[in-house]
Order: structure tokens, then sequence, then C-alpha cells
């Protein structure tokens, strides 16, 4: 057994580089953030007065005024708006549309909510909702971009009002035309679109609401597992995911120095990993991701990895004493029941233990690192259990003191830094 420092300094790992990623990174009242509608959250469709049975819901447009063909011309959109986090205070909406339409006449269009429901796959003239008092208007005249602020409406919805979206109308309907692209328009970039602004508290007030996905079943192997998982961790209001990433010193992502894992199951081209971080952070609310790493067990099987270069090949029981990282058990056997595991206490796999996860917040925007079996397998005899709290408590402070980290920002040259240098710190450059 190697000297209990380096035991320790194994176990400064519990903590390390972004253990507590909403105390460290959490503004200290509140935070902005904001959301776009997208095709999936609108439904919307024109509405004539000279042919009342019509609907027009298959239209690239929103057409509004007098019609020398349709007559008078409304328009109702209805956008499916995001769960926000628990706290959140709407700031902003705006409803933006595009006037396609090159005339030189000004109109005042008004923006009214909808009082009574409809669906725009059968809304015509004669079904139409009643429509309460304008609230909020602009002025329309050339091809541009016009903005109606809604903010008092949306927050009457996310109060308990019933959603039954808006109508867009002329002021004076007796004007001549005034179209506006609708979401069935060719280009994305150019259909109606709702931005809400809100504001969330500071996170270190919020909890934790998680749920851990291990990579011995299926959960996150695939890009539809991931999206059922989002799913699901939606519909059970979680907040963050604990993602195996490490099993038996393998790999569930591509940007490892350990070899990919030799689950059949997982395409070698796929990256559970960037793939949950990208639709975990594009959730609404956003959903936190955080890499678990099985931290001392390295292999399970009989037959061992099949690449070299996995730890159990290059640092297991064929190689010489100094190279070979293997704990035994307390009867001199190195494996464990199934479990063949590495010494916390060799400074070498210590080194490599930190490597593999620093690489891991390095190229990955993890928001934290669960560390789980930092621990001798096995019956107790090896260190006391006051010892060996003594010495976790001990690492810990220093860990926050001293463990390198990544830090990087607009581009310029991305650098080591410890976290008593720089307290303001990015785990993704």
């Amino acid at each position: 057994m190697f000297n209990s420092l380096w035991c320790y300094l194994f176990l400064c790992l519990i903590f390390v580089l972004v253990s507590n990623p909403l105390e460290a990174k959490a503004d200290t009242t509140t935070k902005t953030e904001t959301w776009t509608s997208t095709v999936q959250d609108l439904e919307d469709s024109f509405i004539s007065s000279k042919y009342p049975s019509t609907n027009y819901s298959s239209s690239k447009y929103l057409v509004n005024g007098k019609h020398e063909n349709f007559g008078t011309t409304r328009s109702f959109l209805k956008f499916k708006l995001p769960s926000l986090p628990e706290g959140a205070t709407v700031t902003s909406a705006k409803l933006s549309l595009y006037q396609y339409y090159n005339t030189t006449t000004q109109s005042l269009v008004d923006v009214r909510p909808a009082t009574g429901s409809w669906k725009a796959s059968t809304l015509n003239w004669s079904n139409k909702p009643t429509v309460g008092s304008s609230i909020s208007n602009a002025t329309v005249q050339k091809p541009s971009w016009y903005e109606f602020y809604i903010t008092n409406q949306v927050k009457s919805w996310y109060n308990g009002t019933t959603n039954n979206g808006i109508s867009v109308q002329f002021r004076d309907e007796t004007q001549a035309t005034k179209i506006f692209y609708s979401n069935e328009y060719t280009s994305s970039d150019l259909k109606p679109k709702l931005t809400i602004t809100y504001s969330v508290p500071n996170d270190s007030k919020k909890e934790y609401r998680a749920m851990w996905v291990d990579m011995f079943h299926d959960g996150a192997k695939t890009p539809d597992q991931v999206d059922q998982l989002i799913k699901d961790a939606q519909k059970g209001n979680i907040n963050t995911i604990f993602l195996q990433v490490r099993r038996r010193g393998d790999a569930f992502y591509s940007k490892s120095l350990e070899p990919k894992t030799e689950d059949s199951t997982l395409k070698s081209n796929y990256d559970p990993l960037e793939d949950l971080i990208q639709k975990a952070h594009a959730a609404h609310p956003r959903i936190q991701v955080h890499a678990w790493f099985a931290m001392t067990p390295i292999w399970n099987k009989s037959t061992p990895p099949k690449d070299p270069k996995h730890i159990f090949n290059a640092h297991g029981m064929s190689q010489s004493s100094k190279e070979n990282w293997l704990s035994k058990t307390y009867t001199g056997s190195y494996q464990n029941g199934s479990e063949y595991v590495i010494d916390p206490g060799h400074p070498g796999a210590v080194n490599f233990t930190r490597d593999v996860i620093a690489n891991v917040v390095k190229n990955y925007d993890v928001d934290g690192i669960q560390m789980d079996l930092v621990r001798y397998m096995g019956k107790s005899g090896v260190i006391t259990v006051s010892v060996f709290n003594v010495l976790i408590k001990h690492m810990e402070n220093q860990v926050y003191l001293n463990q390198m980290i990544v830090y990087g920002n607009n581009g310029a040259e991305n650098k080591l830094v410890t976290w008593f240098e720089k307290s303001t710190y990015r785990s993704k450059v």
C-alpha cells in the first residue's frame, strides 16, 4: 500500500473542477434569460369577410385591412408558451411580424387578445372568436419587421388567464391591405416570432431535482433515447441530469483520454454527452448536465479490454510493480467480487484520473462533475473512518484553492489558472 498522502490527494477529486456549479457560477441577485418561439410553437391564419366559411390556415400570408378580393381581413395567432423556471418573472414579451407588401400608405395596426377558443385549422370569418381591446399597436407602412409589445398579456396568461391567442387587425378596417408573412411562409427567418424575456432568481437558492442515468442500461445511448430522456425529465420537473460517462475505465463520449466503450449499442460516431448537453441546455426551462464518473473500479469482466491503452491493460497486474495501479483486497486478491479497482494511494492513478475528468471539463459544457465509488473496495481495515474523514476535509479546502481549471474569454488566449487566482470562470473554451 502506498503512502496515505497519495490517498487523500486522490480523495480531493470529490470536489474537483465544478463540484458546486450553482454556487460558483450564480449571480448574486437574478439573471435574465430569453425564449424565442419556433415553428412548432405557433398556429395562425387570416379570415375573410367575403368568404366567411373559408379557412386560410395553409396560406403563407396573414392579410389585414381592406382587400380587393377578400373584403375585410384579420389575422389570428396563438403561441404555445414555454414552461418557465420556478420564481421566474416575465419582463418583456414581443411579437415580431414581417410586413412585405410594398405600399406607401400608413396604417395603425392593433393587437387584441382573443377571448374565445379557436383552432387555426378550422378558423373562418363565421366562427371567429370575440376579441378584447387593443393591447399594443404599431404604424405599418413599408416592408419591414414590426414589433408589438404584449408583456402584460403574456403575464396574464402565465397567471392563469386562458391563452386564446391574439388578433391582428386594423384600427380603421376600411384602409387598404397590409400583408404579413405567416407561419407557413417558406423562409423561417421571416415567420412570426414571440420573444419572451424573463428574470430568474439566483441559482444558488434553488434546489437540485436530479436523476442519475447509468450506462449499464438503455436511457441515453441513441439520439432517440436522449430525446425521450429530456421529455421524461421535463414531465418529472427535473432540473439536473447526472449522466454516467465512465463505467469501468471506458468513455461514453468522444473527446476522451480513455478508450471509447465496447458497448455495441453505442454507435462509434455518436457522442451521448455532447447530444444531451445540447438538448438539455436548449430545453425550457434549461436542464443542467453533470458528468458522472465511476472512479476506482476500472474493469469487471473475465476477459481483458480489447484496447491495449485501456487502464486495465496499461496499468494492470501484468505490468511491473511501479506501473501496476491495481489495489488488492485485505486477502491479497486483485479482484473484489467481479471488480478490478485502481489504488487511490498510487500517484499515477491519481494523476491519470484527475486528467480524465479535467479533459471533460475542458471539452464539454458540463454544469458539474459527479464522482462515484471514491473508496477502497471490500472490507474495512486499510484506513480508519476518522482518518478518512479528516483527509477528505483537508483536501476539499486544498482543491478550492489549488485545483487547476480551464479559463478563457472572448477569443483571448486560453490558460490554466487556479480558483484562488480567478473566481469567475468558464468550464468550456
